[in-house]
């Protein structure tokens, strides 16, 4: 199913001969967090869990994308895990709506359309990129991507190194204007650890549209519900301000559970996963396909001017989750499901603020609530292909799942 948030703007026609897609919106208990794509909303809290802190995404090398498929933080910081990628899950709840015409591959018929190249676009042949957060975990996707569509990337970061980076830092807004100068779309992720990003956020998009930037796409997270401020506040933002734009909501980053993620380092060094949400059920999404996305959005001729809720194609509880990863690592793993008192004195006893850790479990008690148990088709809607599995990343992952003493470097 597809969702789409009250903030989006007139619905797009999906050319879908021949298949079907079913839209729902749910409905969710109001939350703290931070996350949003939008064609649901569900609720959620409204703060920021920065990549990397909770339990949100790592990153893993990025994929291929199929040629010819459609196809997405961060400056050096990474991206907010709502973005959740590394901390946590979340979402809104919307209205029915539709994907822009010319976003995706038309399945109905035996031709497929051609990828977007030179030769077949329907863009302008350079498109110039700033990415933030490129080095991130969907930023570093995206800029992979981009690429691959002949697109001119700018890799936003405080310390560039190479001849695509540019310097870019959220507390120095002298740097806004010269790290844009001749972009016309920028793929944006607010800065972390800011309880209210909306001042700089807004500086920042009135100081790109005056320089010419067209077109804006916003990471936020499935948990972050539309509010006045916080993240809350910045797909309005984006709307209101950006002549095209789209707002990502993904789900919960399959990337948690490999690399160096708290959750990561649970399954290799204890074979446990140990969670607040009981047997609630998430829709764990690819930060590949949340790239994707993200991609289209940048490049596609018809701007999508809405907001996209991305997940996977399944949702899973952790048992069913751990269950997954012991079948191809080889070796015991379980959840082990916990009160949310319980998991807010074992984040604070691993160093988080008392306030940060009532923040993360309440996230997981908004699942074991039923307020991530959704799926919707945006991943093929836009990009033509269908979203990977959970099962599919975690076999392609294997060796991420043993213990560090074994696993082959």
């Amino acid at each position: 199913m597809s969702e789409r948030t009250p903030d989006a703007a007139e619905p797009f026609p999906v050319r879908r001969e021949g298949l079907g897609s079913e839209r729902a919106t749910d409905t969710a208990k109001p939350s703290v967090v931070p996350k949003g794509s939008g064609r649901a909303l569900g609720a959620a809290k409204s703060s920021l869990v920065p990549e990397g802190s909770g339990r949100g995404p790592g990153t893993t090398e990025p994929s291929p994308v199929p040629e010819g498929s459609r196809g997405e933080r961060a400056t050096d910081t990474a991206e907010p895990s709502l973005v959740l990628d590394s901390v946590g899950r979340a979402m809104d709840t919307v209205e029915p709506s539709s994907v822009p015409e010319g976003s995706r591959r038309d399945r109905a018929t035996d031709t497929p359309e051609p990828s977007l190249t030179p030769e077949h676009s329907e863009t302008r042949s350079e498109p110039v990129v700033l990415v933030i957060g490129g080095t991130g975990t969907t930023g570093s996707r995206v800029c992979t991507q981009l690429r691959r569509e002949r697109a001119v990337v700018r890799v936003a970061t405080r310390t560039p190194a190479g001849p695509e980076q540019v310097r870019f830092d959220w507390d120095a807004p002298g740097t806004y204007e010269p790290a844009m100068t001749g972009a016309d779309r920028v793929y944006l992720i607010p800065p972390l650890g800011v309880a209210d990003p909306a001042p700089q956020v807004e500086r920042f998009l009135t100081t790109a549209v005056r320089a010419g930037v067209r077109r804006v796409v916003l990471l936020s997270s499935s948990a972050v519900p539309l509010a006045g401020s916080g993240l809350g506040a910045l797909p309005p933002l984006v709307r209101a301000l950006a002549p095209e734009w789209a707002v990502l909501r993904p789900s919960w980053f399959m990337q948690n559970f490999v690399g160096t993620h708290p959750m990561a380092d649970g399954i290799r060094e204890r074979g446990e996963i140990v969670t607040a949400t009981g047997q609630g059920r998430v829709a764990f999404v690819d930060a590949e396909d949340i790239a994707a996305v993200a991609v289209r959005a940048l490049l596609d001729t018809v701007p999508h001017n809405t907001s996209h809720l991305i997940t996977g194609p399944g949702a899973l509880s952790y048992t069913d989750a751990a269950r997954i990863v012991a079948d191809v690592a080889d070796r015991p793993v379980r959840h082990r499901p916990i009160g949310t008192a319980e998991m807010i004195a074992l984040l604070a006893g691993a160093g988080l603020s008392a306030e940060y850790a009532a923040l993360l479990a309440g996230l997981d008690e908004d699942i074991r609530h039923g307020t991530q148990d959704h799926v919707t088709s945006i991943v093929p809607d836009v990009t033509g292909r269908p979203a990977r599995s959970f099962a599919a990343f975690a076999a392609a992952n294997r060796d991420a799942f043993a213990p560090d003493d074994n696993r082959t470097v």
